[in-house]
């Protein structure tokens, strides 16, 4: 039974995704009560997972999913018409799924463990979940006055537990672990105090965190796992130039 409900769950979470999310908007003074109930279930199916297969990198996949959960939430607040808000939650439930799918084949080891590639998957997930952190945090700091220490607090921590999985998914040894979180936390910590008083569009200040994850994580594998040459190491910074060059040329600079 509990395999049943493990196997139902990522489509379920997946469709009340939107479904609750939408409902938010409908119900302003209980907007927490579908929150807490897309959190029960999230919940609950890594606890299934956990009673069947007694791991606990288990717990480190649900903060996981919570960050990422979090992350949509604060997103469809600043989002305009229904259109829009509708056609977001529609590719997020889709990606969760792609997400909740991924873990269950990571965990059983199924035949479509490739396919459903956490690795992969979890690397994309922490650049969407960044983006759209950074977006919805700057824009309520910048709109209503939203504390830069709580947007600090709220991003940093985000950051760390996104950081955890990425490497714990890629084999590192604990020492390093903890080493490279610190160390990247602190360039974080000093590069979103410098974008949140940049005067630019939230959106451009979210891409340059993206792209600095993106780059930072990845040298950092590399280095760790002695894949770090010169040639890598320039392709990869001359790609978040031209990113970079590229956002704000095609953004609205504020």
């Amino acid at each position: 039974m509990i395999f049943v409900l493990i196997r139902i769950f990522p489509v379920l979470i997946s469709l009340l995704h939107f479904v609750l999310f939408r409902t938010i908007f409908y119900v302003n003074d209980f907007w927490y009560w579908p929150v807490i109930l897309l959190l029960i279930l999230d919940i609950l199916y890594f606890l299934f997972i956990f009673y069947k297969k007694r791991d606990g990198i288990i717990f480190i996949f649900l903060f996981h999913s919570l960050v990422f959960l979090l992350a949509g939430l604060v997103y469809i607040l600043i989002l305009g018409s229904d259109i829009v808000i509708n056609s977001f939650l529609i590719i997020w439930s889709l990606i969760y799924f792609i997400y909740l799918e991924s873990v269950f084949h990571h965990l059983y080891q199924t035949k479509r463990v490739l396919l459903f590639n956490l690795r992969n998957v979890v690397s994309y997930i922490n650049l969407i979940a960044i983006f759209l952190l950074v977006s919805a945090l700057i824009n309520f700091y910048i709109f209503i006055n939203f504390s830069w220490g709580a947007v600090f607090l709220i991003f940093l921590t985000c950051l760390i537990i996104l950081i955890l999985t990425q490497f714990k998914l890629n084999k590192i040894e604990y020492k390093k672990i903890i080493l490279y979180t610190i160390i990247l936390f602190l360039i974080f910590a000093e590069f979103i105090i410098v974008v949140m008083f940049l005067p630019v569009s939230f959106y451009v200040s979210a891409v340059i965190i993206s792209l600095l994850y993106y780059l930072l994580i990845s040298l950092s594998l590399l280095n760790i796992k002695g894949g770090l040459t010169t040639s890598v190491l320039m392709q990869y910074i001359v790609f978040t130039v031209v990113s970079l060059i590229l956002v704000s040329i095609t953004s609205q600079w504020l």
